[in-house]
């Protein structure tokens, strides 16, 4: 009896050491703003193809839409020397930055004199383009490869990061951004700014605009989409996004284990 007590206690331990090692092995396959960067080759390098697996896109609904692909140029009102993406309207266009190519001291799609605390590595910098363009929003994409599905376990993805307005104040800023995450077509995260409720009328906040999104299963070609709308007004909508997808790998083994640990326990007895 003291025998199979031990067995029994040492199975026990097994699977919760195994279990623990599992929870632990999550890794992150995307990164918004460090994959930028990784694949510009320095922060202060100019990218001029998306990172492996993104998109920058620029669309005419938040989701659904007709979808055009955002082109490396120069954005903002930064001058030739701030190499982003950018969108086909002739005024008013989508715009994706993640490097800082030229004056250190600013890291932003739009020069207005304000400190926005945008940070190369940690912020990748989004603008929508101008209402009624086929770029009306802003989308930058993730898709999902065979070796980011592989072996990955159904229902333990995670998508966490935020929103948050980069520019302050100005009548221009009343209804700030909307900003959404899709997995292809479904929504899973929808905010604005500029709501009574967040308690600072014409800004999305970072707390405001954080999400933390589990239990997702990811498969070979699924879409993660996050995506910024003008949300009724073009002026003053720079938006920095954090975001990034993990998964956990299948314990195959695990369940073999346990089998095989519960039976020596059974002839044991």
């Amino acid at each position: 009896m003291k025998r199979l007590v031990y067995r029994l206690g040492l199975l026990t331990a097994t699977l919760g050491m195994l279990a623990t090692a599992s929870q632990a092995s999550a890794a992150i396959i995307a990164n918004a703003a460090a994959d930028y960067v990784a694949a510009a080759g320095s922060p202060t390098a100019a990218l001029l193809a998306p990172p492996t697996g993104w998109s920058y896109l620029g669309s005419d609904a938040v989701n659904g839409g007709t979808e055009t692909a955002l082109t490396a140029g120069a954005v903002g009102n930064q001058g030739a020397a701030y190499q982003g993406f950018v969108g086909v309207s002739t005024a008013g266009t989508a715009a994706v930055y993640g490097t800082n190519t030229a004056d250190p001291a600013e890291f932003e799609i739009f020069s207005n004199g304000d400190a926005n605390g945008g940070v190369v590595g940690a912020d990748l910098l989004l603008h929508p383009g101008q209402g009624g363009n086929a770029d009306e929003y802003v989308i930058v994409r993730y898709t999902i490869s065979a070796a980011d599905a592989l072996g990955a376990a159904p229902g333990a993805g995670v998508i966490s990061g935020s929103f948050r307005d980069l520019i302050v104040g100005g009548g221009a800023a009343a209804q700030s951004i909307s900003a959404a995450v899709y997995h292809n077509s479904a929504s899973l995260f929808s905010v604005a700014g500029g709501t009574a409720a967040q308690n600072t009328p014409g800004v999305l906040t970072q707390a405001a605009g954080s999400f933390n999104l589990t239990g997702l299963t990811f498969a070979e070609n699924d879409t993660i989409d996050f995506v910024v709308g003008i949300n009724g007004h073009f002026g003053a909508d720079e938006t920095a996004l954090q975001a990034t997808i993990s998964t956990v790998p299948e314990p195959a083994s695990l369940a073999l284990l346990a089998i095989g640990c519960i039976g020596l326990v059974a002839r044991r007895r």
